[in-house]
């Protein structure tokens, strides 16, 4: 397993190209790819991150940003998690909404929240997210239990 920013890193812009040298120019989801499924040689994979620059590595945070309230919530699997198990979130009425990101450009809605969910936002920056995504609609709150069902509060 080769992953392609780094240890800790991911990629954050999985349509940029990649020129590799060893094989034809690929986007960085297909590069970060190869490197999982071992295409990457162990002694190449130091390498990875230079070439991976244009990906938009950025480093894999334990604490996700809800964008539609700027609020910073530890990940379920975080050790440090503490008190209830359920979470609130605000649903977003308009996920394929095109909004502009500083450094990245054009980012739908969508992507923007899984980035969230996923640990990719700086938490420093989390509390200027719900003025970036007001144009995806965050609607109602939305109560996740333990069993992940939603309902409407």
């Amino acid at each position: 397993f080769c992953s392609v920013c780094g240890p800790g890193y991911t990629i954050t812009i999985p349509g940029a190209i990649v020129h590799t040298g060893f094989w034809s120019p690929t986007t960085c989801a297909n590069f970060q790819y190869a490197g999982e499924m071992g295409f990457i040689d162990p002694p190449s994979c130091p390498l990875a991150p230079f070439l991976a620059q244009g990906c938009g590595c950025a480093p894999i945070f334990s604490s996700a940003c809800q964008v539609c309230t700027g609020r910073v919530v530890t990940t379920p699997g975080d050790n440090h998690n503490s008190g209830s198990n359920n979470t609130t979130m605000m649903m977003m009425t308009n996920p394929g909404q095109i909004v502009v990101v500083p450094g990245e450009g054009n980012v739908t809605c969508s992507d923007i929240k899984a980035r969230g969910d996923q640990g990719l936002i700086n938490p420093q920056n989390c509390s200027s997210m719900p003025i970036l995504v007001a144009p995806c609609g965050c609607g109602g709150p939305v109560t996740l239990s333990p069993s992940l069902a939603p309902t409407v509060v």
